[in-house]
């Protein structure tokens, strides 16, 4: 019987001892902003960049002023890995132009223990305070790309997110729905009431599109209106459902102890099919809003034939204008013959 449990215990560390080793070689390889196979070589090539130097300081004739090379490889560790890696890289360097070089070649004196401890020491030192300034550099970066990609106000991803996530989408050549909403009543709800109250509204509509459409992303687009990206893997039409949702924001809901009834628009498009680029996207959803917001239709799907119809109207109407700006009107009169 005790035989059996030693057995189960050399079992259970054989499995655990790779599984540490493997950990371990992550944290190493663990290169910031890139892959593991990257981590791999910068670690060899920063390695091999220490002992050229640590031979240009032997060539040189010992510990001289050319070990303040090492600085170099030590600094790029901290730029490139995490504090783990850069520690040994550190240590590394500092035991390469430690006890293993003379301090003078020629007269083969080495080193006292004092005095290349002391160097790690300071390796050491430098490294940390370069890691630690450079963590809060990146926490500072990371604070200003999250306040880029998100709305202040509320929270939700904004416009610019939007942007990001569907540019990846698109690369990926994922089939999506992309909606637009706009909350048409809220300039008249912020002018009846007040401007907290409209933006207790705008919140609410976001929380209902994340209850709503729970397997889609909601962005705050500005102040008025909401992006939906809806996959369209699901065999289910989603229109009927973005028709549904506008007819049941329409009903009365209490904003502060105020019935208040939401009136929404919505464009919608078909991606890939209707658009292959962000921006492209962007002025198709505007065109397909407009045209909800300005017919009695509730949502109105992007249609390539209405957006040149509308192109042609606005181009008459700037060649109208350019003509009387310019006076080119004439009049033409053809007698009657009798």
């Amino acid at each position: 019987m005790m035989g059996g449990k030693n057995h189960k215990r050399m079992i259970g560390r054989q499995k655990t001892l790779p599984g540490i080793t493997s950990n371990l070689l992550n944290k190493l390889t663990t290169v910031r902003d890139t892959n593991k196979m990257d981590g791999i070589l910068w670690f060899i090539v920063i390695s091999m960049f220490i002992c050229l130097i640590s031979l240009i300081v032997y060539l040189t004739g010992g510990t001289n002023a050319y070990v303040h090379l090492m600085y170099i490889p030590i600094l790029l560790s901290v730029f490139i890995f995490e504090p783990l890696a850069s520690a040994i890289l550190c240590l590394f360097a500092g035991f390469m132009v430690g006890p293993f070089m003379p301090y003078n070649v020629e007269e083969h004196i080495m080193q006292t223990p004092e005095s290349w401890l002391f160097r790690c020491l300071m390796f050491f030192i430098v490294m940390m305070i370069v890691q630690i300034l450079t963590m809060h550099i990146r926490k500072y970066n990371d604070l200003e790309a999250k306040k880029a990609y998100e709305d202040i106000f509320t929270g939700y991803p904004n416009f610019n997110k939007w942007k990001s996530d569907f540019s990846q989408i698109l690369n990926e050549t994922q089939s999506h729905y992309v909606v637009l909403f706009e909350i048409t009543n809220l300039d008249t709800i912020i002018r009846n009431v007040d401007y907290n109250t409209g933006q207790d509204v705008y919140q609410q509509i976001l929380r209902a599109c994340s209850e709503t459409f729970r397997d889609s992303k909601v962005y705050a687009a500005n102040q008025n209106r909401v992006l939906l990206s809806v996959p369209s893997e699901s065999p289910i039409d989603p229109i009927p459902k973005i028709r549904q949702f506008i007819r049941d924001m329409k009903k009365p809901v209490y904003c502060r102890k105020i019935p208040v009834a939401v009136l929404l628009k919505a464009g919608v498009i078909s991606i890939p099919a209707q658009g292959s680029q962000v921006e492209e996207i962007a002025v198709k959803l505007e065109k397909a809003l407009d045209q909800a917001i300005h017919s009695q239709k509730e949502i109105v799907p992007y249609s390539r034939e209405i957006s040149n119809m509308i192109s042609r109207h606005y181009e008459t109407l700037v060649s109208i204008y350019h003509a009387f700006q310019n006076n080119e009107f004439h009049l033409v009169y053809q007698p009657k013959i009798t």
